[in-house]
C-alpha cells in the first residue's frame, strides 16, 4: 500500500469490504471516479462510482456493464 493510501488519511472509506476509496480525481455527467486500494490484490485502482439514472435505467446498467468487463480485462506493465 502506497504511503499517500494508508488509513491514517481521514479521506479514505471502505466500500464492499475490498476497496479503499482514497480522493476524489475526476467526476463526469454520470460518474465520479476516485483512487482507491483493491485490499485483496494489493494495488492501486480507479473506482468509478456512478450516479443512478432515471431516464434509462437497463440501457445505463447494460452500458456499465460491458464498460467494466472491458475495463477488467486490460493489463498494465
Amino acid at each position: 500500500m502506497s504511503a499517500e493510501m494508508t488509513r491514517g488519511n481521514a479521506s479514505l472509506m471502505p466500500l464492499k469490504q475490498r476497496y479503499l476509496v482514497g480522493n476524489l480525481t475526476t467526476r463526469g455527467g454520470m460518474s465520479m471516479i476516485y483512487r482507491g486500494q483493491d485490499l485483496r490484490k494489493g494495488r492501486t485502482v480507479a473506482l468509478k462510482l456512478v450516479q443512478r439514472s432515471d431516464s434509462a435505467p437497463s440501457a445505463d446498467a447494460a452500458c456499465l456493464q460491458r464498460e467494466a468487463r472491458l475495463l477488467a480485462s486490460l493489463r498494465h506493465p
